[in-house]
Formats: C-alpha cells, sequence, structure tokens
C-alpha cells in the first residue's frame, strides 16, 4: 500500500508541472488549532486529502516529503486524530470532518481552501452513485483524485463528469490505487504489446497486521454475494464476489495469503485497453489473516438483502 501513496503524489506533482496555472499557489491564514507545523504560514501550492485512514496517511505522508513546496491539509471523523495524524506524517494541518453532505464538505472548501487538489480516499465507493463529493471539489474549482476500486464507479466517471471537468477547466482522476492504476500499469510494463496477452490473473493482497478503516470495510461487505461478469475461455460467465476462497503465495512473503473473487475495474479496462487476444481474466484479493475472507465468503451465502 505504500506504492498507492508514491503513486498519487507523483500523479499531483506531474499534473501540476505540466500546467501550473492548476496549481493555486496561496499564503493561507489558517485557524491556529488547525496548524501544527509552521509550515502553511507560507505561500505554498495547497493540497486536501479527504481520510485519515490506511491510504489517506500514507498519501498525506508522500505528498509533504517528495514536494517541499507544497502544503498538505488532512481530515479525519475526530480532530485530536486529525491532528495527531497531521503531526505524524508532517502535513500543515488536521481538519475535522465526517459529513457525507455535499454542502458540508462545500463549507470546508471555502473555509480551508483554495486547494490545488483534492484527493478522496474516503470511500465506500460502491455507495456514491451521484459523484457528490467530485462534484462538490470540482466546482469549487479544485482539481479532484480519487482512489476508487469499485468498477461501477470507474466505469461511468468520464460520462458523468468530463462535462463538469471542461466546465471548470480542472482535472478529475479516479481508479489511482491498487486497482486498477497499479495493475494495470504493472501488466502494460510486464507485456507491452497487449495482443500478446491470453490470460490476466491479478492477485492482492493486504498484510497480515493491516488495519483497514470504515470506508474500506463498507466496501468490502457491501460487495459480498453480488454476482458480476467475467472473462473465461473467451466467454461472459457470471461469478460472485468473495467466493471461490484459494490459496495464494506472493513473492517475498513467506505465508500465502487466502484470496477470492472480487469486482474491480480491470475486467472492463482490458476490453477497452485494445486485449483483442484475451480469453481469460481474474481479479483476486485478500484482506490480510484468513479469517476474514473466510467472513465475506460466508456472508457472500446470505441473500443480498441482509449483506
Amino acid at each position: 500500500y505504500s506504492s498507492i501513496g508514491a503513486y498519487v503524489s507523483q500523479i499531483c506533482n506531474h499534473l501540476f508541472q505540466q500546467d501550473p496555472r492548476r496549481s493555486p499557489v496561496v499564503s493561507p491564514q489558517p485557524i491556529k488549532e488547525d496548524c501544527p507545523t509552521p509550515q502553511a504560514q507560507t505561500a505554498m501550492t495547497r493540497f486536501l486529502v479527504l481520510g485519515s485512514g490506511l491510504f489517506g496517511k500514507r498519501i498525506a505522508a508522500n505528498l509533504a516529503k517528495q514536494n517541499k513546496k507544497c502544503s498538505v491539509a488532512i481530515t479525519s471523523r475526530s480532530k485530536k486524530v486529525a491532528l495527531e495524524r497531521a503531526r505524524q506524517i508532517g502535513a500543515s494541518s488536521g481538519i475535522a470532518f465526517s459529513s457525507a453532505r455535499a454542502a458540508d464538505l462545500k463549507h470546508l472548501l471555502e473555509r480551508h481552501g483554495p486547494f490545488a487538489a483534492v484527493v478522496n480516499t474516503t470511500g465506500p465507493w460502491n455507495q456514491e452513485s451521484d459523484y457528490a463529493t467530485a462534484r462538490t471539489v470540482m466546482e469549487s474549482g479544485s482539481n479532484y483524485i480519487d482512489i476508487a476500486d469499485s468498477a461501477d464507479h470507474h466505469g461511468n466517471f468520464h460520462s458523468a463528469l468530463g462535462d463538469l471537468a471542461r466546465q471548470h477547466h480542472v482535472v478529475a482522476i479516479t481508479g489511482a490505487s491498487t486497482c486498477p492504476a497499479v495493475s494495470m500499469a504493472a501488466l502494460r510494463h510486464a507485456v507491452p504489446n497487449p495482443d500478446l496477452v491470453r490470460s490476466v490473473r491479478i492477485c492482492v493482497s493486504g498484510a497480515f497486521n493491516t488495519k483497514f478503516g470504515v470506508g474500506t470495510v463498507q466496501s468490502i461487505l457491501g460487495t459480498a454475494g453480488q454476482s458480476y461478469e467475467r472473462l473465461e475461455n473467451g466467454q461472459l460467465t457470471k461469478a460472485v464476489a468473495w467466493r471461490d476462497l484459494e490459496w495464494h503465495g506472493f513473492r517475498g512473503t513467506s505465508e500465502r495469503r487466502l484470496l477470492a473473487n472480487v469486482i474491480t475495474p480491470e475486467l472492463n479496462l482490458l476490453n477497452e485497453k485494445n486485449f483483442s487476444n484475451l480469453k481469460s481474466a481474474r481479479v483476486k484479493a485478500g484482506v490480510g489473516h484468513a479469517v476474514a475472507p473466510l467472513a465475506c465468503w460466508a456472508m457472500s451465502s446470505f441473500p443480498r438483502s441482509f449483506v
């Protein structure tokens, strides 16, 4: 998961190096308790990371370390946690924010902005069909990046937000996460010619001591038992999320991980990216200790109305 933090920070750096107009450089006037470090008192490009969980704190830490000319603010449901996270990673400010209402996010952006970009790590992605967070960020004039791994969220992102991005002259990026950004980049690096690919199997797992946030847990539980289509022997076949358990060994690890089916954007991207000879594609994931995939497998057997 460290790669996600590095990946998103590289996106931010590249984006604003290419077009400085998208880098509002401001001299903020923050509230005292929101600024545990002195760097916020100088003029610099400002970023906001929504969420201080597993992914949010890594992304904010990478942004703070890699670019000394930027100021990073991070949010958390608790004011105390937000300030503590900011001190730990060297962010310029910690902001308490837990509301899912677009009006509250708009108020936060007006009070603490402007920001060059807002990185959304909160999720759960499969429960936000209207892209309210992205719309609010873009309408404020900030670029938007999220780490969504939901196939539905990713698949409708461009059609839902493309015109709004052009209207406000901002950039909107989704899927800057292990799935699909890092996994697809690894695939294209390993096989530059997509016509040579016949079968793809993507396996992802967290470490045993990984502590997932509320949004991640909600996303996992929200898809347990959900049916979807995947490519098998040249035909689309039905599969069920968090079924088909299997053990998988990862290079560099001493113990195998228990993995199960997951619904991620790769299954659609593989078709879109000219993998014309692809016959089979599977994506499987685990969440650290084997107890968690077993629990998800058990929940996948319940009727969807109870999951």
